[in-house]
């Protein structure tokens, strides 16, 4: 009997049993450009994808529809940087890879461009599927947000009229709707410091394409959330941005003084009351810690000092050990680290944890579902194709499979090597399916774009705990809250 590794280090077993040869195995490869190592790096993202490959490969090994084919990704580190991940790229399409899972905004948005600028070095012309991408601006035809930027070439690549990109990272408008029903929550409708109004204060670091998208976000959610007249102000509710440049290491910043800016704003700001009932922070996760470090001493024995919320890129590990015990009592809002509701969630938990040795973190679901939908998506266009032979298949194929692959009337796919034969066999059968993923239902819009439940999460004894859930499924615009998790 012969082993041979696969890329991920895992075992894909091949029998030479008898006098029957083994069969001649042909590797389908897609890519991940990821931030492995810069200041979102996200090196936990790769063995998600393993879990996903894995899977996919003895599922395969059991079904007859696509035999003498595996699965394999290929990753590289872009440590965030727009030319690192561009080059990256190129070198995969140029290698024959023909679908590229990327990570954050930044790396997205560089890939994508490449397909409207024309001055650039050519388009990649491939797929892009988004992990960590939530800017509400990308995939959305009617913005018009970087037209200020100067940049002749970002609002196309925003609009994307092609339809390259798709993502199982949402749009960040429920996470700023949920975080909006959570500083509704505090005091009389918001107003925590009793001065008969709602005030908003919004710290973000100042990156167009990335965390600013956010904090965007959150002033257009909030005037949107009714009923605004259930408190004191009766009114509207007063949202104020405050930018921090974002090429400033953490220990540069003057935490204490944007403390005191932002009161001084908001005392002086056309004569409205005092102080922010709240403070939402979009901030790399370095800047956060740092706010963290000094928000109870600048704050000391104010019992109408605002609410501090964090966003997602809170939510990680990293941040429980920089902070210690000050961490605790902290909360905020991100997407689910596994959908509760979704049938692949179970499986995929229990998978990676088995890899792993260690839950997985924000965004390891997205991972996973990408690749899970990556590798249908070359089932499903070599079965359009006639033929079967995943070989054949070309990145504009692969765009129209992604499109079409969940059918919200396909019998549910789940996570797991039974799922994907099962899978493998409907599609080779001309059965619709509707691949149920771990970060969500991953149905793409016509603009590749899902939604997502989002959780209330809260630091108690150095560990995060997730509470209360907002259907952004069932609702994307309101995400209002729902019942506890199953």
């Amino acid at each position: 009997m012969s082993w041979t590794r696969s890329l991920w280090g895992g075992a894909l077993l091949t029998c030479a049993c008898g006098s029957k040869p083994p069969v001649k195995m042909t590797t389908i490869q897609f890519g991940m450009v990821l931030d492995l190592s810069a200041i979102v790096a996200a090196p936990t993202r790769v063995p998600a994808v393993a879990v996903a490959v894995t899977d996919a490969n003895a599922g395969l090994a059991k079904s007859a529809s696509f035999s003498g084919f595996q699965f394999a990704a290929v990753h590289q580190d872009s440590m965030n940087v727009p030319t690192i991940a561009t080059a990256e790229a190129y070198a995969m399409v140029d290698a024959g890879i023909k679908l590229i899972i990327a990570g954050t905004n930044l790396d997205v948005t560089a890939l994508l461009r490449t397909d409207y600028q024309l001055d650039g070095g050519g388009p990649l012309a491939v797929p892009l599927i988004g992990i960590e991408t939530s800017s509400p601006y990308l995939g959305n035809p009617s913005t018009t947000l970087h037209q200020a930027l100067g940049d002749p070439w970002l609002l196309a690549t925003d609009q994307d009229d092609a339809g390259w990109l798709f993502r199982t990272s949402a749009p960040s408008q429920g996470l700023a709707a949920s975080m909006m029903h959570i500083a509704r929550s505090y005091g009389d409708a918001g107003d925590v410091n009793g001065d008969g109004i709602f005030t908003a204060s919004i710290w973000s670091a100042n990156q167009p394409l990335g965390l600013l998208t956010y904090a965007l976000a959150l002033e257009i959610a909030a005037p949107q959330l009714a009923p605004w007249g259930d408190g004191a102000d009766g009114g509207q509710p007063n949202l104020r941005l405050f930018l921090v440049d974002s090429t400033l290491s953490p220990s540069s910043v003057d935490y204490p003084g944007i403390l005191q800016q932002i009161l001084s704003t908001a005392a002086l700001d056309g004569g409205l009351p005092g102080a922010p009932d709240v403070l939402v922070e979009s901030v790399f996760p370095g800047e956060a810690i740092g706010m963290v470090k000094q928000y109870d001493t600048f704050f000391a024995g104010n019992a109408a000092a605002p609410k501090f919320l964090h966003n997602q890129t809170f939510h990680f590990p990293q941040v429980l050990a920089a902070l210690g015990a000050a961490a605790n009592g902290q909360e905020g809002v991100s997407f689910v680290v596994a959908d509760p509701f979704t049938k692949a969630s179970p499986t995929f938990l229990a998978e990676y944890q088995q890899l792993v040795g260690a839950a997985p973190q924000m965004w390891d679901a997205q991972a996973y579902d990408a690749a899970n939908l990556a590798m249908l998506a070359f089932l499903y266009a070599a079965h359009q194709n006639k033929d079967n032979d995943l070989s054949k298949v070309t990145p504009v194929q692969l765009v129209d499979a992604l499109r079409n692959i969940n059918n919200l009337n396909g019998l549910l796919i789940g996570g797991g090597s039974d799922e994907f034969q099962r899978a493998a066999d409907l599609i080779a059968q001309d059965k619709p399916i509707n691949y149920d993923g771990a970060s969500g239902p991953c149905d793409f819009d016509q603009n590749g774009n899902v939604v997502d439940r989002v959780t209330r999460y809260i630091v108690v004894n150095g560990q995060f705990v997730d509470g209360q859930i907002f259907d952004c499924v069932d609702d994307p615009q309101a995400c209002p809250p729902s019942a506890a998790a199953p």
